[in-house]
């Protein structure tokens, strides 16, 4: 039997030309009230940033390289407000600069331990524009 499935998004919030500290906000909200069952997808297009121990950050409105951490969306904060989220689905897609750098925060475990999360339909699936160079 052949099937297809559709999944609305019930809310959709755009940040253009925003401030870090009002998208982190809005991130760290949104993944916190997900349900186990929610799917959340983070859609990123911009500049993107490496800090001095090569992490990347996504480049904001206010974003100065002088402060970077602080005017910024880390991808380490991103991963934490992940790791605390109730939501089994989790979709990060990255269109900037470095993109690929996101492995250094997010890379846990070998191919086969992705594999098989993948196989159960969960987990927190990455996909970038660029490599992390």
């Amino acid at each position: 039997m052949q099937g297809c499935f559709v999944k609305f998004f019930t809310k959709t919030f755009v940040f253009k030309n925003r401030p870090s500290h009002e998208v982190l906000e809005r991130i760290e909200t949104v993944l916190g009230e997900a349900g186990r069952h929610d799917l959340v997808l983070i859609y990123f297009s911009g500049h993107g940033k490496l800090n001095p121990a090569g992490q990347l950050c996504l480049a904001t409105a206010n974003t100065k390289l002088r402060a970077l951490a602080s005017t910024s969306i880390p991808v380490g904060s991103i991963k934490s407000f992940f790791d605390h989220s109730a939501s089994r689905k989790k979709i990060l897609l990255l269109d900037c600069c470095y993109s690929g750098a996101v492995g250094k925060d997010f890379a846990r475990g070998g191919f086969d331990d992705q594999l098989q999360l993948m196989s159960q339909g969960q987990g927190t699936f990455i996909m970038t524009a660029s490599t992390g160079i």
